[in-house]
């Protein structure tokens, strides 16, 4: 979720996130991300232990240059849906900690906004 020193070289590391569904309630969620491009796993769990995840291909993001980027979301409760990926760092194609953001709607109504 190109990325500065807060991932080792090969490694993923995990960088932690907190938000909150549309209906007020705190989620928390876990960015898996990598340096040197690859799929970054983005894992939300809801204060009701529902768990959503969604990949995005950091490399392609990146080459992309935009600021936002749709990918797909899962949930171990069958729901599904799309999120919208915002880096507002994206020009610097680095991670700050606070200025990366998913904006998630799944098909069941649900929504919300995740920080990282």
């Amino acid at each position: 979720m190109a990325l500065t020193a807060l991932v080792g070289a090969c490694a993923g590391s995990g960088i932690t996130g907190a938000g909150t569904g549309e209906d007020g309630a705190p989620m928390t969620a876990r960015m898996t991300v990598f340096k040197q491009g690859g799929v970054n796993t983005i894992t939300m769990t809801s204060a009701k232990g529902v768990t959503c995840t969604g990949d995005i291909d950091l490399g392609a993001y990146l080459k992309s240059k935009q600021p936002s980027r749709e990918i797909p979301i899962t949930c171990n409760n069958g729901d599904k849906g799309v999120g919208i990926y915002t880096n507002s760092n994206y020009q610097l194609q680095s991670f700050t900690p606070g200025k990366t953001q998913l904006a998630y709607r799944l098909e069941s109504g649900a929504k919300g906004t995740i920080s990282f």
